[in-house]
């Protein structure tokens, strides 16, 4: 297996997400490829700013489709050899957040 190409971009455009006060929420973003695509993707957690003593984030693949099966969860990384979309997640509670979208192709 070799490495093609690399491509890294902010997960919402350059925008934080996140809650403050007393809440949580996770935000999503679907990324689709032209074409079936081998690659290895994961995100990464850029920055936080805290809004309370009880802050959380954390940064996720929620889903992915590979060869035409869609695979949900909650994935620190994946690796597919026909990917056509991925939906790359950011949870938050009680804070703002920013995270990049990591795609290797393979």
């Amino acid at each position: 297996m070799s490495l093609t190409g690399i491509w890294s971009a902010d997960m919402f455009d350059g925008v934080p997400r996140g809650i403050i006060g007393g809440g949580e929420q996770t935000f999503p973003t679907t990324q689709k490829f032209a074409t079936p695509s081998n690659v290895m993707c994961f995100p990464v957690l850029q920055s936080i700013s805290e809004t309370s003593d009880q802050t959380s984030a954390r940064c996720f693949v929620a889903e992915y489709v590979d060869g035409g099966v869609k695979h949900t969860g909650n994935f620190v990384g994946i690796v597919a050899s026909k990917c056509t979309s991925i939906t790359w997640a950011l949870y938050c509670k009680n804070c703002f957040a920013s995270a990049l979208r990591v795609i290797v192709y393979l």
